[in-house]
């Protein structure tokens, strides 16, 4: 009978401890993908920053506990007015304690699950007043009523341009910027929290055609648009963006009482909307049906969570069950579901890179462990 020369039984051996070591290696980095699905595209974000020259991190803090917000696909540093009221509330929530069962301090769950958290030094009221006096500085007519304008393009569909065209203005903003008005006047008794409240809030319920962030949806429903922009053909209907204006509008309408409140009727559009925003077993961003990554996903879930203790409804408790269920791959959710990004295909050649890498190391221990029994 044929036998293999000594050089074929080499080269089978080392084919198939390549092929072992391969496996492994893959298995290994698709596992940490798995585990960790926000790591990897946080850490090449974060590394095209570095490359860009706005710094590793997303996000620094000034002394006076102003975020400055990097933006490597733009290459700019900025001030982003959503931020800067999202880290206001963050701060002022130091003082929720002392406001027991008063709705404007109950807080929202949701926010610890934004990432990047603050440095617990910034986390004092002094800082919440800074974040409040620069809304107040920044709160502006431009000649489209008052807004927090958005002095920085941002990339999105449904733009004539593929972005939206600064100055542009957000119903998210202006609308969340509400509660940290309404908690800087309720602490200072400043009239000027108040008086910016309130030009924010006529904004957010005027129609977008009027120069406000309102939309109105079939059958008459309200919905507060994230993104106004000139150039913004089609309202994206962002979830997130509308549920975050909702608190503000609640709130500045249980501290100044409305013949004709826009709250509750928020709330019941969002009832009718939440669970459009899911399709094939995940949750997406807007109505164009982008699937949400895996960081706004767990927004989503802790959304709906907020929604059915604020109402009560089970239909958002069945909504985040359901939506808590739902499992995906980091790789099927950007390559297949999605359109890839430079962000995805940099974040698909670091694992390949690290799979050759694991697959050397193991080919390494292979050969020892197969010298050693020799």
């Amino acid at each position: 009978m044929p036998t293999c020369s000594p050089a074929a039984k080499g080269r089978r051996q080392a084919l198939w401890h390549w092929a072992v070591a391969i496996a492994l290696s893959a298995l290994a980095v698709l596992t940490l993908v798995a585990r960790y699905p926000d790591l990897l595209p946080a850490h090449t974000t974060a590394l095209m920053g570095l490359l860009r020259g706005t710094g590793y991190f997303s996000r620094r803090f000034r002394p006076d506990g102003l975020p400055i917000s990097n933006i490597p696909r733009l290459g700019l540093s900025v001030e982003n007015p959503f931020y800067v009221v999202h880290y206001g509330i963050l701060y002022s929530g130091c003082r929720a304690a002392a406001h027991p069962g008063d709705p404007l301090w109950a807080g929202d769950d949701t926010l610890g699950l934004w990432n990047l958290p603050p440095p617990r030094g910034l986390v004092t009221f002094e800082h919440a007043l800074v974040a409040s006096a620069w809304v107040v500085a920044h709160c502006q007519d431009r000649g489209r009523g008052y807004h927090l304008y958005y002095d920085f393009p941002w990339p999105y569909p449904g733009t004539s341009q593929g972005y939206l065209a600064p100055p542009w203005y957000s119903g998210l903003t202006d609308g969340y910027a509400l509660v940290l008005l309404l908690r800087a006047h309720a602490e200072t008794g400043g009239a000027v929290y108040l008086e910016t409240a309130r030009r924010l809030y006529q904004s957010v319920r005027r129609p977008v055609a009027a120069g406000g962030s309102l939309v109105w949806l079939e059958g008459g429903h309200p919905w507060i648009e994230e993104y106004v922009a000139p150039n913004n053909d089609r309202p994206p209907l962002v979830f997130n963006g509308m549920f975050y204006a909702t608190l503000g509008v609640l709130a500045y309408e249980r501290a100044v009482r409305q013949t004709d409140p826009l709250g509750p009727k928020l709330l019941a559009t969002l009832r009718v909307c939440a669970d459009r925003y899911e399709r094939d077993g995940w949750t997406h961003y807007d109505r164009f049906g982008r699937p949400n990554s895996f960081k706004y996903h767990g927004i989503h879930v802790g959304i709906a969570r907020q929604l059915y203790r604020m109402t009560g409804d089970p239909r958002f408790q069945a909504d985040a069950e359901r939506w808590a269920g739902f499992r995906e791959n980091y790789f099927h959710l950007a390559f297949v579901r999605g359109r890839p990004t430079p962000n995805s295909w940099l974040v698909l050649g670091q694992c390949l890179a690290a799979t050759a890498l694991g697959a050397l190391g193991c080919i390494r221990l292979l050969g020892r462990l197969t010298r050693s029994r020799t």
